[in-house]
């Protein structure tokens, strides 16, 4: 560590910091803050070089499966999920992106105030990630999932500590006596590191408003954390005492469904009915979507629930569901039979409704060759 905080009693329990500064003295600026914005500068030029570096080895893997032919219906690959791995790029790391912007946030506030360029360089680094990620869903990521808001209420919780660092911080950079009282310490060595002989007192300063205000929202958020937010709306210590209610303009969700979402549910249940013998989805909801009309406004990312229809689980059972034309020809199983291979996916669609299928049926399943036929067997057996 840097700093050397052995002046502060007791001094047993800052023993560990022993480093060569014991304040933010003209030689830490040249040490340590030079290699802060050094750090800076390289954070702002890498989403530039990973939107090239994705690219280049994206474009690689393409010709590599191609084998330099230039035609992207030449592959070289065996299954449709080692296909879309090549083709499809890998998925977007949110949580890193958010954890890079939390980073370049409390590094500015913290040293901000000392080194004021800090601050328009973490815009410019953060406006440079947001229009590098942009480029990267546009051309190397696939399409992150549609999310609700709590990875952003959690990150937003997160920040309202940072003013904390800029004005604690803040207030000890502003309260420094070589700066701005021209004090010093003597040294006994030349080179030995000179004593800063900053304590904590308060003095009326420059530094003083930021003291206040560091205290004034220490309390502040300390009360926010502790006292029940119902009561603290009953006070009326909030920012707003109504919850607000967002009308985002949307239609009726059977209006706002794409067709080809309507789709998987029909043509999945219309499997399950006439290959197994028991439906997934309600008469009357399946009526419904083979009414559904080409909408006006429609609803981004899935619309269900259903585990089948979430594209993540869809890649991790490498699930083809018979809403997908000659999907047979795509599943290669470990029987290598086109006229069966389509059971790979009805399988996975059948474990994963089995609060669908009767116990009776349930508990005689066999995963083998011919379970569609067996199957249907046992479904006749317990209708009979």
């Amino acid at each position: 560590m840097n700093a050397n905080l052995q002046q502060f009693k007791p001094k047993k329990f800052w023993k560990a910091f022993n480093g060569p500064f014991s304040d933010y003295m003209p030689q830490w600026y040249i040490d340590v803050g030079l290699k802060i914005i050094t750090t800076y500068l390289v954070q702002g030029l890498m989403p530039y070089i990973n939107v090239v570096k994705e690219s280049i080895i994206g474009k690689l893997k393409q010709r590599v499966d191609q084998k330099c032919k230039g035609d992207p219906f030449r592959t070289g690959k065996r299954t449709l999920q080692a296909y879309k791995a090549v083709y499809m790029g890998k998925d977007m790391p949110i949580h890193f992106k958010y954890s890079d912007c939390l980073n370049i946030t409390f590094l500015a506030m913290l040293y901000g105030l000392g080194m004021p360029i800090m601050f328009p360089m973490a815009a410019i680094i953060i406006s440079n990630q947001r229009l590098s990620e942009r480029i990267q869903v546009a051309y190397n990521y696939r399409q992150p999932p549609a999310m609700d808001n709590s990875l952003s209420n959690s990150v937003l919780s997160i920040l309202k500590y940072a003013p904390l660092m800029l004005l604690f911080n803040g207030y000890w950079l502003m309260d420094n006596r070589q700066f701005f009282d021209n004090a010093w310490h003597y040294k006994d060595k030349f080179t030995q590191n000179m004593w800063a002989d900053h304590l904590p007192e308060y003095r009326v300063c420059q530094s003083s408003p930021l003291c206040l205000m560091a205290m004034t929202c220490t309390v502040l958020i300390i009360v926010q954390v502790i006292v029940p937010e119902e009561l603290m709306l009953k006070w009326g210590f909030t920012m707003s005492q109504d919850e607000m209610s967002v009308d985002e303009d949307l239609p009726n969700m059977f209006t706002a469904l794409m067709i080809s979402e309507a789709e998987k549910i029909i043509a999945e249940n219309r499997q399950m009915m006439n290959e197994f013998g028991f439906e997934l989805s309600e008469s009357w909801l399946i009526e419904k979507l083979e009414n559904a009309e080409w909408p006006e406004q429609s609803i981004s990312g899935t619309p269900w629930y259903a585990i089948m229809c979430n594209p993540i689980y869809v890649e991790d059972f490498a699930w083809l569901g018979p809403h997908v034309k000659d999907r047979n020809l795509y599943i290669k199983d470990m029987f290598n039979d086109p006229s069966i291979s389509e059971q790979q996916s009805d399988i996975v669609s059948v474990l994963m409704n089995l609060g669908s299928i009767p116990d009776f049926v349930a508990s005689k399943i066999d995963l083998g060759r011919n379970f569609t036929v067996n199957f249907m067997g046992l479904m006749d057996e317990y209708k009979r």
